[in-house]
């Protein structure tokens, strides 16, 4: 696995940190934005962007390097909640 590949927990974890830093920065008045009513766009350069498009990325990739670190316990653990059922 290559120093950037995406299963790697501390590229996951950099990339958590800086897109709830993006979210919080949505509130510090020079580079928040108000567009068509909503704070939520920050301008970085000529770039306009929503740190939550950002955050739906992120959600993905932290969540599937979890399943894919815990996915064994995940398995056994769904089968025994089954064995009271059946």
């Amino acid at each position: 696995m290559g120093p950037w590949a995406v299963g790697d927990k501390r590229v996951v974890g950099l990339l958590l940190l800086v897109t709830f830093v993006l979210l919080a920065a949505v509130f510090v008045p020079v580079l928040g934005r108000t567009i068509n009513g909503a704070r939520r766009w920050i301008k970085l350069g000529g770039l306009t962007f929503q740190p939550a498009e950002l955050m739906k990325f992120t959600l993905v990739v932290y969540l599937s390097s979890y399943i894919s670190s815990r996915g064994e316990r995940l398995r056994s653990s769904g089968r025994d909640s089954c064995r009271c059922c059946s």
